[in-house]
């Protein structure tokens, strides 16, 4: 019997259409499902509750962004998982707020990566270099 499908929700990064085309097209590749695929990120809500997976863009555009904040609270609180995906643009390898927090995993827009981390639910930290990093120090990632 096959393992069912992942539903994934890439959320959408306006400027970043190009990177979120991308990565879902990863994520199909790897065997996942992608959920609101069309939805603007302000109807958020409903494809967190759909998803099993939220996958989270690290770019300048999300970096201090009050919905993605809220984003990955909300998925923290309904049990999803959340994956951070590494912008080309990038800069430096410090994790946002809400990947630090909620995360669970950062990996890089590589087709091996995304099936790992979002479509088998394997634990991986990477930074953009791709160079393996600690997870972040919070309870969730001790176990509590």
């Amino acid at each position: 019997m096959a393992a069912a499908l992942r539903k994934v929700y890439v959320v959408p990064v306006a400027g970043r259409e190009p990177e979120i085309e991308q990565i879902k097209k990863l994520v199909r590749a790897g065997g996942g499902e992608v959920v609101c695929d069309k939805d603007p990120v302000d109807q958020f809500e409903h494809c967190v509750e759909e998803a099993d997976v939220v996958v989270i863009l690290i770019c300048p555009e999300t970096i201090g962004d009050k919905v993605i904040v809220e984003i990955a609270e909300l998925a923290r609180k309904l049990g999803k998982r959340v994956i951070a995906v590494w912008s080309g643009a990038a800069t430096g390898d410090t994790l946002p707020i809400p990947i630090h927090q909620y995360g669970e995993g950062a990996v890089r827009v590589d087709a091996a990566e995304i099936e790992g981390a979002i479509c088998r639910d394997e634990t991986i930290w990477n930074n953009p270099d791709g160079k393996p990093r600690k997870a972040p120090p919070t309870p969730r990632h001790k176990g509590h």
